[in-house]
């Protein structure tokens, strides 16, 4: 009797195991081994491709070309079998400030643009710019014109100016930006003295605006950074070729110590009456002096009837004046005291970065609980149809692998958690309340 080999089973089966493996170099020795193995092999590896330049990556799992000669390397691959680009079905460009920055940016300029155009069925494109640096306008109209596509469904953009989303397709539902460069324009970028010798911007799509289901807005982190006022940032997303009426889910952390912030996050809100999920992560910061007095908050969470889950924490501290910093608890409060007992919220998530942990109030020698006020809110009779309240106390991820349980930063942990079941007596005996230390609320929400 014959032994058995792999070109002895069903095509389905073969495929069905090939599947099922997640190491890339084994399916590149069953492409080698096996005619049989060779499509479905091929398949998994070109699946998701990760196009990067400079350092600092996380190996997340994708076929991955991190130089310029692998650059050119797999544009050969993709014209010499063009059977191959079809697979790919996720996209992902990292572009960081190597130690050739320059040249870098010479080569993906030449090759991306060729390469781009031959992934004509790409479901996801993930695009991050680590730093705010020159980028040549042609990767910007390769961009452009892969947002385009009819089969784009997921877009991350990180570092590209917010207008670019006007080139956006129909068919994209989910969308998130970080860190958009307010001072800049896409089109723009086409007319500055060195983007003279390059092709004119992509006419914008003609089509019908990408009705959204998620969307991510984080612009925190380069607001810090540069200083710059962020009021225009949600106002460029909803001016843009986008549809938000029919939002689901939307995750959004701005700077939120100028008034206009308060006031375009609340158009956005009313912009988005279908919202099941909402995560509201603010990164609050000092109000300029001529802002500390009459400070009022226009957002109303009582417009959002459909809402299901809503996610709210605080990313750094809120001073109000020159010594005294907000509880961050006390603004939460303010926004939950608001919504209406029509609603029908099942999920509350809280959550705070480390460095915000509630703090310790005593007023007159007594010890106030600013829990103890959260509880009373949080009944049936204001939220019916709660089910969970969820509280994230971050666990100082930079230290747990190497400090010991008594170190100050697990003690503190200790502390607020304690202060939380002490004020939350009703709900902790409702069994309603649940702790968690992952990241913020990840296991509640799926990012996009």
């Amino acid at each position: 009797m014959a032994p058995t080999t792999i070109e002895d089973f069903p095509q389905e089966l073969v495929d069905e195991v090939i599947d099922r493996i997640l190491d890339k170099e084994t399916l590149r020795s069953l492409s080698l081994v096996s005619h049989t193995c060779l499509p479905g092999s091929q398949r998994r590896l070109f699946e998701s491709i990760l196009l990067g330049t400079g350092t600092s990556f996380i190996d997340t799992g994708e076929e991955s070309f991190r130089n310029p000669v692998l650059f050119a390397n797999l544009l050969l691959t993709l014209t010499q079998s063009p059977h191959l680009a079809p697979y790919t079905k996720t996209l992902i460009v990292l572009i960081n400030d190597g130690w050739d920055y320059e040249t870098e940016m010479e080569v993906l300029g030449n090759v991306l643009p060729k390469i781009l155009p031959l992934f004509r069925f790409l479901n996801k494109l993930v695009w991050k710019q680590k730093d705010h640096k020159y980028i040549p306008p042609v990767l910007y109209r390769s961009v452009a014109e892969t947002l385009q596509l009819p089969s784009l469904v997921s877009v991350s953009l990180k570092g590209v100016p917010v207008d670019i989303l006007q080139h956006c397709s129909s068919s994209v539902t989910q969308l998130a930006i970080w860190d958009p460069p307010l001072n800049k324009n896409f089109a723009d970028i086409f007319l500055a003295k060195n983007a003279t010798t390059s092709p004119p911007p992509p006419t914008a799509t003609s089509q019908s605006h990408a009705m959204l289901e998620a969307l991510l807005i984080d612009d925190a982190s380069w607001i810090v950074n540069s200083g710059q006022s962020n009021e225009a940032a949600i106002i460029r997303v909803l001016q843009s070729n986008i549809d938000v009426m029919h939002l689901q889910t939307l995750i959004i952390s701005v700077m939120y110590c100028q008034l206009k912030s308060h006031a375009e996050v609340a158009k956005m809100l009313r912009t988005c009456p279908n919202l099941q999920q909402l995560s509201f992560a603010p990164t609050f910061s000092a109000l300029h002096d001529d802002e500390r007095e009459n400070v009022s908050d226009p957002i109303n969470l009582g417009a959002l009837k459909a809402l299901k889950t809503l996610h709210l924490g605080v990313q750094s501290g809120f001073w109000t004046n020159g010594s005294d910093a907000t509880e961050p608890i006390g603004w939460i409060i303010s926004l939950l005291e608001k919504i209406p007992t029509s609603n029908v919220i099942e999920t509350i998530i809280i959550s705070s970065s480390f460095g915000m942990l509630p703090m310790n109030t005593e007023y007159f020698g007594v010890d106030f609980n600013p829990y103890t006020q959260l509880d009373k809110i949080l009944n049936k009779e204001n939220f019916p149809r709660l089910k969970q309240v969820r509280f994230h106390v971050e666990e100082a991820p930079f230290y747990k692998d190497y400090v010991g349980a008594d170190h100050p930063f697990k003690v503190r942990t200790d502390w607020v958690k304690n202060k939380i079941r002490a004020g939350m007596v009703r709900l902790r005996f409702a069994q309603l309340i649940r702790f968690s230390s992952s990241k913020w609320f990840l296991d509640v929400i799926n990012v996009i």
